[in-house]
């Protein structure tokens, strides 16, 4: 718009320099006056011609989006001196070539950059949706297919919620599409990884999904292959125009593979699976996929089955159940070739290990089966003497040293609370936040192919508490005050710091003004977010911005009543002396508004809340040059009686004593009383001090 202004004067000026000098009354001046008009014009074009001629350049940044945090870089033209000034979409700002910020809410944000130096400013928006964080026991299943039609990838998504809403991204890009079916256009050849991010249709919880995709040159090789199914067998045969001198290469969804044009495979277990060829030549490559069905599993067989199981020593004891009073069970441990059936068994191990065992459920009738399995670890019991010491420094580095009794016939595997984990008798890991974690030992005896009968597991744990010192962390609160004298804005801050400085500027313009108390000039009556930049250092800086409403000066005697009751609501009443030719907006301070002369809002929390009444008069396509508006605001103090607030406060110690827990609970209430239970089991122990048998070696969560 700029340009374009400073174009038109520019034609303008030459117009009336042609005028100038062709008039017939410049006949009767002298030469040297006309020389002098002449060099004032071709100055004024000259300015004006620089600024049309003017270059700002682009800006442009780009992001990554980790749950509700995003981080963006930043990048223009403009050089190093340039400054970037960041908006969120939400209120929210910051300043930097890179920054972070965190959402406090899910939806879709417009992201802006603005990079500006003393002569020129450039921007850049961009959309970003967050979606809702995920949430631990979520019921959602999301699964996707994928088909590749030259550098294009045609993707659909299918869930167990038929409302459920798909977003997807491809690793490294900053795309996000979203939609059931999309497709995703690939600039060149390789293997992606595209994912899929599945939000339930409560927006409570949502899943991810990645697999691995790989572009390749479209060709034709008339790839396509036959399969036959004998019971938990599939024999494959593929084919393509180049016969046998191609690279045939099998992958058969279950995590097997195999080359060659023609193979066998026998699956472990009934259900769904996807088989896929890539055929290879020298030129191209080409993929093709099958869905199999495996058993006689039935999509619509109304069985339902579950297990429970406990462990003693090396034998593990199953118990079924079902919604079929004459269904059959049968078990199986994956991997192995035994078969045990009953209702209840027993299944002994010969060595320790994590197993997933099997239960197949077949209904009265015997039309159909299904089949549910799980993880189940086994500790052969025995005593390593395991134990270790913990070594904190001052920079968060924890080293541990681990002991047993059975010296160097042992292995050390190490888990320290927060994601990581390492082996070896010695270890260390350095920590990135204060709190407290655990670090557990598991000690391993065996388990090779020579000592398979002597397997042994034994795993201690202990706290360790990191405290992180706060050094150098910026203080600096700053408020503002204002308020309006026509046209005319007057800002003051306050802060908690007297050395501080301030600048100020409205967000969307360029001028800034500089002090504790300015004065601000507004051309017409909006809405304007009024910024103050403080600082003490380079390393303590602050922004605070506020909405000023600015209005045509005028006097309609706006002014309202309020009253509160004792739930909470207020009730507000305004009035005016323009009688009914005025209309009343109400905002209430607690994110609600209304409009009429009358309102009345409930408050939640406690605290002091400022009611704004905008009384509007005109504002109407055949009066816009009359309206007037006036806004006048009033503080309520909200106050919310606290009932039964319960200052008790636990802690546990404990120890272990061979398969027994001693658990001890201390408090700040001597009348306290205490019950004990493990999560996930039934049974309850009650007092200040319990002890708990333990069947098996493993991780206990109790309260």
């Amino acid at each position: 718009m700029e340009e374009r202004f400073a174009l038109l004067i520019s034609l303008c000026l030459c117009r009336l320099l042609m005028t100038f000098l062709n008039h017939d009354t410049m006949k009767d001046k002298t030469m040297q006056f006309k020389n002098k008009i002449l060099l004032v014009l071709l100055g004024l074009f000259s300015i004006l011609f620089s600024v049309t001629a003017q270059n700002c350049g682009q800006a442009d940044f780009s992001y990554t989006l980790d749950g509700t945090i995003v981080r963006l870089t930043g990048k223009s033209s403009l050089g190093d001196t340039a400054k970037y000034y960041w908006t969120f979409g939400n209120g929210a700002s910051s300043e930097g070539r890179e920054s972070k910020y965190q959402y406090e809410k899910p939806g879709e944000y417009q992201i802006c950059l603005k990079v500006y130096t003393s002569g020129c400013t450039v921007a850049e928006c961009k959309s970003v949706k967050i979606l809702p964080v995920i949430t631990v026991g979520c019921a959602l299943k999301v699964e996707f297919q994928t088909k590749v039609d030259g550098t294009t990838g045609i993707f659909l998504a299918s869930s167990n919620d038929p409302k459920a809403k798909y977003y997807w991204h491809v690793g490294g890009q900053n795309v996000q599409y979203e939609g059931n079916e999309i497709k995703i256009p690939f600039e060149k050849e390789g293997i992606y990884e595209v994912c899929l991010v599945g939000v339930d249709s409560a927006q409570t919880c949502k899943v991810q999904l990645c697999k691995k995709v790989e572009i390749v040159k479209n060709c034709n090789l008339g790839v396509d292959f036959g399969f036959t199914i004998d019971g938990f067998v599939v024999k494959l045969l593929g084919k393509s125009i180049v016969g046998t001198n191609a690279k045939y290469s099998w992958s058969f969804g279950d995590g097997i593979s195999d080359d060659g044009i023609e193979v066998k495979h026998q699956y472990e277990k009934a259900g769904n699976y996807e088989i896929c060829l890539k055929v290879v030549t020298p030129d191209c490559i080409v993929p093709i996929c099958k869905k199999v069905q495996i058993g006689s599993i039935s999509d619509t067989c109304s069985l339902k089955i579950s297990y429970e199981y406990k462990i003693d020593g090396n034998t593990v004891y199953v118990n079924a159940n079902s919604n079929d009073e004459k269904a059959l069970y049968y078990w199986v441990v994956t991997g192995q070739n035994r078969t045990f059936e009953g209702k209840e068994t027993k299944i002994a191990f010969e060595k320790s290990g994590i197993y997933e065992v099997c239960l197949i459920g077949v209904d009265g009738s015997k039309s159909c089966k299904v089949q549910v399995c799980k993880k189940i670890e086994v500790n052969i019991p025995c005593n390593l003497g395991a134990d270790f010491s913990i070594v904190v420094d001052s920079n968060r580095i924890v080293r541990v040293v681990g002991k047993s009794v059975a010296g160097d016939s042992v292995r050390y595997y190490w888990t320290f609370g927060n994601g990581m984990s390492a082996d070896g008798r010695e270890a260390k890991v350095q920590y990135e936040k204060a709190g407290e974690y655990e670090i557990c030992l598991k000690v391993v005896k065996g388990l090779l192919a020579s000592s398979v009968d002597q397997a042994c597991i034994q795993t201690i744990c202990k706290k360790v508490t990191i405290i992180v010192p706060v050094i150098n962390v910026c203080e600096l609160k700053v408020e503002i005050d204002h308020r309006i004298d026509g046209n005319t804005g007057i800002f003051i801050a306050r802060s908690n710091n007297d050395v501080a400085k301030y600048v100020w500027f409205i967000d969307g313009q360029t001028k800034l003004y500089e002090g504790r108390e300015v004065k601000i000039p507004f051309e017409k009556s909006g809405l304007y977010n009024v910024c103050v930049k403080a600082n003490t250092s380079e390393t303590c800086k602050v922004q605070v911005c506020k909405k000023i409403e600015v209005n045509i000066p005028c006097n309609l005697g706006a002014d309202f009543s309020i009253v509160v009751d004792s739930n909470r609501i207020v009730r507000v009443v305004g009035k005016s002396a323009a009688g009914d030719s005025v209309r009343y907006y109400w905002t209430f301070g607690n994110g609600m508004s209304a409009d009429g002369r009358e309102a009345k809002v409930q408050y939640e929390k406690a605290g002091e809340y400022e009611i704004c009444l905008k009384v509007v008069k005109g504002l109407t396509a055949s009066s816009v040059d009359q309206a007037c508006i006036q806004t006048i605001c009033k503080k309520v103090t909200i106050i919310v009686p606290v009932i039964n607030v319960c200052e008790l406060k636990v802690e546990i110690d404990h120890r272990i004593d061979g398969n027994t827990g001693i658990f001890i609970a201390r408090s700040n209430n001597d009348v306290a009383k205490y019950v004990w239970f493990i999560d996930g089991q039934t049974k309850l122990y009650e007092g200040r001090e319990v002890k708990i048998p333990f069947e098996k070696v493993g991780y206990i969560t109790f309260v």
